[in-house]
């Protein structure tokens, strides 16, 4: 701040890509009138083409730009019971973790699940034992970039 030309002042609040797209966008202050809470924003998702159309329209003599610069990782839990006594933990690829999302597959004893987890029907105290799938939303950029992102760009 002591280096800039004009007065200015930067904060970090962690509220999230969704929240921080809607205080730039200004679509959070009860109208639809575009009046932006803030002069900088990031986040993890990029806007739409429609909200940028949008901003450009009403923030007029201010560009809106958009800067890809970093990559962040999502992480996936599970809770299967006695998952330790399997040698290697749980093994999962990318496009079952897409078809578990998708609910194409919908138990922990799927084939698919035991070809990359030997050992691991062993655990269950039932056969056809349920995933149960839990995640963020509201504006979260982790389930947004999971649903949106990498699932549909898989065949």
């Amino acid at each position: 701040m002591d280096r800039a030309k004009g007065s200015i002042r930067m904060t970090y609040r962690g509220i999230g890509t969704g929240t921080g797209q809607a205080e730039f966008l200004g679509t959070v202050n009860g109208t639809s009138s575009y009046i932006p809470y803030v002069d900088f924003a990031c986040g993890d998702l990029p806007l739409t083409t429609a909200q940028y159309e949008d901003a450009e329209k009403v923030i007029g003599d201010k560009a809106v730009v958009q800067l890809p610069f970093i990559l962040g990782s999502v992480s996936f839990f599970h809770s299967i019971p006695n998952v330790t006594s399997v040698s290697k933990g749980l093994n999962m690829t990318g496009c079952l973790l897409a078809r578990i999302f998708n609910r194409n597959i919908t138990t922990w004893d799927h084939p698919d699940i035991l070809q990359y987890n030997q050992g691991l029907s062993s655990t269950f105290t039932q056969p056809n034992y349920p995933i149960k799938v839990a995640r963020r939303v509201l504006g979260s950029s982790s389930t947004a970039g999971i649903t949106n992102v990498s699932l549909s760009s898989l065949p």
